[in-house]
């Protein structure tokens, strides 16, 4: 059981536990939390941990992921509330917002937020809203039961001198010279009221239970008298022997159903006559009454502090509360509903609460109270109310009915908590939730419920929808250059710009990074998409100035329609738009490309690639051709232009599918750069080629991707390979495409470094493809470069020019010459006559198996 903790000041920061299994989310959001300094933040990985902490630690608040490693959405709530039923909980998703509102809605949690647009003040109101609704729901059960006793209430009555007056009377009516009132506390007896004849003893003197004649009374049920002490068999009793009394009349004190005491009469002197049946009856009267007064007593005292406590809760409570006759009409008002209401107290007093609510709000707060009189319907109501001055504010009432004690309605006691700024925090996250955070536009979520709707109208009312999928060209380019925050400057501009030059009723969103979608409804033909696209096209192209530089950019744009009688999608729409966008990039940029049936199937098949190239890596073989179908490894030889002896051969891959038959590269070389597989495929590459060569004195050169190089482990794993087969390093050569070299990847290019260091060569293959500055080949630690077949395909002299040229600069800055794609004797002899090092091409052989390469290399 947990012990209740010391509430916090005020100072105290607020205390989260973050239940979050992702680190780098978790990180993120301690980090976003915890940046003004308010918040304490500690994590836990999973329930099972977050609920040993919570059993031992006193939390303001949780913040808790929808999935977790051991437990889901409202399981993990249920778990929490059992062991700490009034803890805050918030409740984090990846989740589309609607579904996880509802989650939060049916576990009892009092937040939600989506992850994907989390920030330090959403999640710090988030926080505070958690903490306000659970202190909300406490305050209202506190204040029920405030309610409550003011139904029992009633008078307070002091009695003490009654008692002491009517002591009195009945010690001189029996002769006695002393009555008392006295309480019994443990082992002792207090006096409480008191008659005598003299001054002794008085209220509040104590005495031992078991040395005055009070013990025999309040160890029976009834009366007990003592006539004559002296020829009793009380003589030998402590009052006698000690004080002298000689007679003694008492009864037990019941109040409120339990032993209090005892009501005593005593003389020291004997009583002039043996106590009668009356005298008894006469005492034990006496003893009811004043039990009677006494528990009436104490219930006023009790009734009196309950009413103090209940004034200072009310007239001090942090919502709003209001006292209201039958009509309606305030009786009583707090300082927390005339602060909100900008009234005086006494203003407000006698007006009624209709006439401080919304005109609109009015008749829904007149139902309310008759439901409530009538004992039907609710009892809660978020309503309007309007100050003075015109403005109005939200409140969530709740309102109980005062009944006397004949259950005849009194009054209206009515809590209010304004609810204005948590209105607007929910349609802020409502925004957000729906909106891009950058440029205001729809996010995916919003895109994707308008283009449900839109394809349901299109539908009925039989015309075409179409979704344009847009990806900004050359943006990288400008983040590279000017810096992120001109390029979301940019995003901004470009968002401003397509709003303005569709038609009033399409759609345009961001998807995020670069991408954009416009959805164009209500056509007719597909030819009124041509007059849309020129104006996104137009306008994406205008220069944009950024901190005083022009900027421009292109656009590719994708296209996919649902026409009427078709089963399309918001999904599927937008799946075919992307697709024919990425169509669009591969054919130049700056076009638009329509999704076609011809394009579903080149994306089945890309995917059906992709699904199945793991299998093919896995089962991959070191050693021997697969027997059937498999990927296997192919040589191309390289020969020296001087003598036409072999220099080398570069290293290439295929794969024999088992359906699709045998695929080139080109066909799944991007679904493994895409999916990463390219790593452990490249590995497969460079180990085979080495172990089949390791016998031999010629070099190998095998491609890598640049993911391939930035791999963290990449030098290592070479190294390893070449001790394992025991290659010498500079038979070993890396080679990287131009276009990898562009990217100017720093990673890539220190592990390129540390390779050179080994004493592996480097080769740029594919050079002239792309656009490296010369200058940049005097600083780098390549030692060869590959002349791209481009050059010399149906080449005429200046091309050949250019190829001389760059075997000229190759002479000069000590690096190894080779010309590719050489596949005639005519070309052969030209490279030969400009002086490059060797050849590569059909010329000389295709690519062939193992055991045809080395019979052409080592004959």
């Amino acid at each position: 059981m947990t012990e209740t903790q010391p509430l916090p000041s005020e100072a105290s920061p607020t205390s989260v536990l973050l239940v979050e299994d992702d680190r780098a989310t978790a990180a993120l959001t301690k980090a976003l939390v915890q940046e003004s300094g308010t918040y304490v933040v500690e994590c836990e990985a999973d329930l099972a941990s977050a609920l040993r902490r919570i059993t031992s630690t006193a939390y303001d608040c949780v913040l808790l992921d929808v999935h977790l490693p051991d437990a889901h959405g409202a399981d993990a709530v249920r778990r929490i509330r059992r062991i700490a039923p009034g803890l805050p909980i918030l409740l984090l998703s990846g989740m589309e917002s609607g579904a996880l509102q509802r989650l939060a809605i049916q576990s009892g949690a009092q937040v939600s937020l989506p992850k994907d647009h989390l920030d330090r003040d959403l999640l710090q109101s988030g926080i505070r809203t958690a903490m306000d609704r659970e202190a909300v729901e406490a305050t209202h059960g506190y204040n029920r039961r405030l309610a409550e006793l003011l139904e029992i209430a009633g008078g307070i009555q002091h009695i003490g001198d009654r008692i002491t007056r009517v002591l009195d009377v009945v010690r001189a009516n029996l002769g006695m010279d002393l009555g008392i009132v006295a309480r019994i506390e443990g082992s002792r007896y207090v006096v409480e009221h008191v008659a005598s004849t003299d001054d002794d003893p008085t209220v509040g003197t104590e005495f031992e239970l078991g040395s005055t004649f009070c013990s025999l009374t309040a160890a029976a049920d009834d009366v007990v008298a003592i006539d004559h002490t002296a020829v009793s068999s009380h003589s030998g009793h402590p009052c006698y022997r000690d004080r002298g009394l000689e007679s003694y009349i008492g009864a037990p004190l019941v109040v409120g159903g339990a032993r209090h005491g005892t009501v005593n009469f005593s003389s020291a002197q004997p009583s002039a006559q043996r106590f009668q049946r009356h005298d008894f009856d006469y005492v034990r009267r006496v003893a009811d009454l004043i039990g009677g007064w006494v528990h009436e007593y104490l219930q006023d005292v009790q009734l009196g502090e309950t009413r103090e406590r209940f004034r200072l809760a009310f007239d001090n409570a942090p919502i709003g509360m209001v006292i209201a006759d039958l009509e309606g009409t305030m009786t009583q008002v707090n300082h927390a509903f005339a602060s909100a209401m900008d009234t005086p107290v006494e203003d407000l007093l006698g007006s009624s609460v209709l006439d401080v609510t919304h005109p609109d709000d009015v008749a829904a707060g007149r139902e309310l109270m008759r439901g409530l009189l009538s004992e039907e319907g609710t009892n809660t109501l978020e309503k309007r109310y309007v100050r003075p001055d015109g403005r109005s504010w939200w409140g969530q009432v709740h309102v109980s009915v005062l009944r006397n004690a004949d259950g005849v309605p009194q009054s209206f006691v009515t809590q209010i908590l304004d609810t204005t700024e948590r209105r607007a925090t929910q349609r802020r996250l409502a925004d957000m939730a729906l909106h891009d955070s950058l440029t205001g536009l729809p996010n995916r979520a919003l895109l994707q419920d308008r283009l449900a709707q839109d394809l349901a109208t299109g539908q009925r009312e039989g015309t075409t929808t179409a979704v344009l999928f847009l990806d900004l060209d050359r943006f990288k380019h400008v983040n590279d250059t000017h810096g992120h925050a001109a390029g979301d400057q940019l995003l901004k501009v470009l968002a401003g710009r397509l709003d303005q030059v569709v038609r009033p009723h399409d759609t345009v969103a961001r998807l995020g990074g670069d991408e954009f979608v416009v959805v164009c409804t209500d056509m007719t033909d597909h030819a009124d998409l041509d007059v849309v696209i020129s104006r996104i096209s137009e306008a994406i192209e205008q220069r944009v100035m950024l901190d005083g530089a022009a900027v421009t950019v292109g656009v590719s744009i994708g296209v996919a329609f649902a026409d009427p009688g078709t089963s399309a999608t918001a999904e599927s729409l937008l799946r075919d738009a992307d697709a024919a966008m990425y169509r669009a990039k591969g054919r130049g940029r700056a076009r638009a490309e329509v999704f076609t049936q011809a394009l579903r199937d080149d994306v089945a098949r890309h995917d059906a690639i992709t699904r199945e190239l793991h299998d093919a890596i896995m089962s991959a073989s070191l050693t021997g051709e697969p027997s059937t179908d498999g990927l296997r490894v192919v040589y191309q030889p390289l020969l020296a232009t001087a003598d036409d002896r072999p220099c080398g051969v570069e290293t290439l891959v295929r794969w024999q599918h088992p359906t699709l038959g045998f695929l080139s590269p080109d066909e799944f070389l991007s679904a493994a750069e895409e999916t990463g597989l390219i790593i452990p495929m490249g590995r497969w590459v460079l180990s085979r080629a080495l172990r089949d060569w390791a016998g031999s004195d010629l070099p190998i050169s095998v491609n890598h991707a640049v993911a391939e190089i930035a791999a963290p482990d990449f030098v290592e794993f070479v190294q390893q390979q070449l001790e394992v087969t025991g290659v010498p390093p500079d038979r070993l050569c890396i080679e990287v495409t131009e276009s990898s070299v562009l990217e100017d990847h720093g990673s890539a290019m220190a592990a390129l470094r540390r390779l050179r260091g080994l004493g592996v060569r480097l080769a740029i293959d594919d050079f002239g493809a792309g656009y490296t500055s010369l200058a940049h080949l005097t600083d780098s630690p390549f030692t060869e470069l590959k002349i791209d077949r481009s050059f010399i395909t149906n080449a005429g002299e200046a091309q050949w020019s250019i190829v001389e040229a760059i075997v000229r600069v190759c002479d000069t800055l000590g690096l190894h010459s080779v010309i590719e794609g050489v596949e005639d004797l005519d070309s052969l002899e030209r490279a030969r006559s400009i002086g490059c090092d060797a050849s590569q091409g059909y010329v000389h052989s295709r690519p062939v198996p193992l055991a045809q390469a080395r019979t052409i290399v080592l004959a």
